[in-house]
């Protein structure tokens, strides 16, 4: 017995009190976790804002460029006696389009004023300039027998048993 506790009640407060001092250390540093986590997250969403600002930009300036070749390309109506749009898969080309008047063909790029050159079209200019350029023909000959056919699929989930078709249908063979 300790200053009129016993050594059981004794033990309980020691326990308690060191619980106590485990979970006010835990709290402690939980709440530094929380503060560096809620400084992640403003700065992650700073970023974000940035990327977003960025985008914007970016697909403001694109939508200029559109209008200003589709009004280059209406304006170039009267100057060619023929122009070929160019339809490309790349995200940025570096020519739209081929106009030809009498003896003479053009490369155009349409720009707004001002606006630079990139390299790709650097590129194009100086293959242009270097009388690089070849008229090509290419053959392409389409296989006259085309299937389609319906794809057996696994069940995503066990239903009753159902039947599926599996139906084929040629194009180009008599049938």
């Amino acid at each position: 017995m300790i200053a009129g506790i016993s050594s059981e009640m004794f033990l309980v407060l020691l326990v308690l009190v060191a619980s106590v001092t485990v979970l006010a250390i835990t709290l402690y540093k939980n709440k530094k976790s929380v503060a560096e986590l809620h400084l992640a997250l403003i700065n992650a969403e700073n970023a974000l804002l940035k990327k977003q600002s960025r985008a914007y930009q970016l697909g403001g300036n694109s939508e200029l460029g559109n209008i200003h070749q589709i009004l280059g390309e209406f304006k170039m109506l009267t100057e060619y006696d023929e122009l070929i749009t160019l339809s490309t898969t790349s995200r940025a080309p570096s020519l739209d389009m081929i106009g030809i008047k009498d003896d003479r063909m053009d490369f155009l790029e349409f720009k707004k004023k001002g606006a630079g050159i990139t390299t790709k079209e650097n590129k194009l200019r100086s293959i242009i300039e270097n009388k690089n350029v070849n008229y090509v023909v290419k053959d392409i000959d389409i296989p006259k027998p085309i299937t389609v056919e319906t794809r057996q699929l696994r069940p995503l989930c066990t239903k009753r048993n159902t039947e599926s078709s599996n139906t084929k249908n040629t194009i180009g063979e008599s049938q």
